[in-house]
């Protein structure tokens, strides 16, 4: 409650102090990034004109703020500590979910409040009354603790988590909060979807977590291929930046993708296990992909290692039927396409990996590591001794 005598004192202060409303907060330098998006990230746009309960409770707060009679500014400070020492409780402020004490508002800080933080003040009620506010009311600023209150309490739609993780980076830069803050902010994050993988409208009404998504898919990974669930989605890349994810304040958040755990991910994937004739496509593109990690491995353990993540016993690899369409085999049961089994015809019917594989990029070398032959078994010619038709050509 305010004394009668303060009011009165206040009453008389604030004579002629409406000429001075700041109408607009003009751009601070300091929040100011190295592009138009950085500015808006860390300086949130708010171009609401003032209502009137506004530009009242402004001309009441300048009331309680000295004018300056001296050229050093400590006198109005210890003048206004001195008016705030005479309210019993923390002084009122107007904030944007309404009337609240001091202690219980918060100050904006670096586009924080763009992300709901209750009873936050707006810069422009800051700017036309900062002694009251910071003084007077004694205000705090928001904080990491105040942002992962808010994020526990609330479900973020995907444009609100897109900004929040376009903006942690460059609020980190600026203040550098704790790691434990860092990680605590990731486990509390929740959102939902609005869009799905191929980036249509979702009607997926599940809440997910943001600290179940662990890894986002190197630049160099096709779009297309399939991607385990602790992975970023590639609709949501598109709309934060794979430079972003990348950034050295999200070390503690995800990481690149490691190419071993996508394979034994892919691995498991309908498209290499059932041999569905629907997952063709996807499964040559995957192949494909396969084949050229295994073509970069320098070391013969590092490829040994990598084919024994890899579906050596599901019906995986394509092959071509002459009188039907591209079926698949274990890698085993298939030869590669240019062996040459046409003095062997007639014994057996031999079937040979798709030539496609070949065209689109799978290596000769990633078949023959997978299983696929290239020269007829030991125990099918042992067998069939009797019935090869021989001659006395050395070729």
């Amino acid at each position: 409650s305010i004394s009668s005598s303060l009011y009165s004192f206040a009453s008389f202060m604030a004579r002629g102090v409406k000429s001075h409303v700041v109408e607009v907060v003009k751009a601070v330098p300091e929040l100011l990034g190295e592009d138009t998006e950085t500015t808006e990230l860390l300086n949130p746009t708010d171009d609401r004109p003032l209502s009137i309960a506004e530009r009242d409770a402004i001309i009441l707060m300048k009331a309680y703020c000295p004018r300056q009679s001296t050229p050093d500014s400590i006198v109005g400070q210890c003048l206004a500590k001195g008016f705030g020492r005479c309210i019993s409780s923390s002084p009122p402020v107007l904030t944007v979910d309404g009337v609240a004490r001091g202690t219980d508002s918060r100050l904006a800080q670096n586009g924080m409040e763009a992300f709901g933080i209750p009873n936050s003040v707006r810069r422009i009620m800051l700017e036309n009354a900062r002694e009251y506010h910071t003084v007077i009311a004694n205000c705090p600023t928001m904080s990491m603790d105040d942002l992962i209150k808010t994020m526990k309490e609330n479900i973020l739609s995907e444009d609100l988590l897109v900004r929040l993780l376009k903006w942690y980076p460059k609020y980190a830069r600026l203040n550098n909060p704790r790691r434990d803050k860092s990680v605590r902010l990731k486990e509390v994050v929740r959102y939902r979807r609005e869009k799905d993988s191929k980036g249509e409208e979702s009607s997926d009404a599940e809440v997910h977590q943001l600290d179940s998504v662990f890894y986002f898919a190197p630049h160099r990974m096709n779009k297309k291929l399939p991607l385990p669930e602790s992975v970023f989605p590639q609709s949501l890349i598109g709309s934060i930046g794979l430079r972003t994810l990348e950034d050295r304040h999200f070390n503690d958040w995800f990481q690149p993708l490691p190419f071993d755990i996508w394979t034994g991910f892919i691995s498991e994937h309908p498209c290499m296990k059932n041999g569905h004739e629907k997952d063709d496509a996807m499964r040559i593109l995957v192949l494909v992909t396969l084949s050229k990690h295994f073509d970069s491995l320098e070391s013969a353990t590092a490829k040994r290692r990598f084919v024994e993540l890899l579906p050596l016993s599901s019906p995986c690899i394509p092959f071509d039927k002459p009188s039907a369409s591209t079926k698949t085999a274990v890698p085993n049961e298939l030869y590669l396409p240019d062996t040459d089994l046409s003095v062997f015809s007639g014994l057996q019917t031999f079937y040979k990996a798709s030539k496609r594989l070949k065209k689109e990029g799978v290596s000769d070398a990633f078949l023959l590591a997978m299983g696929v032959r290239k020269s007829i078994k030991i125990e099918f010619l042992f067998l069939h001794l009797d019935t090869l038709q021989w001659n006395e050509n050395p070729k």
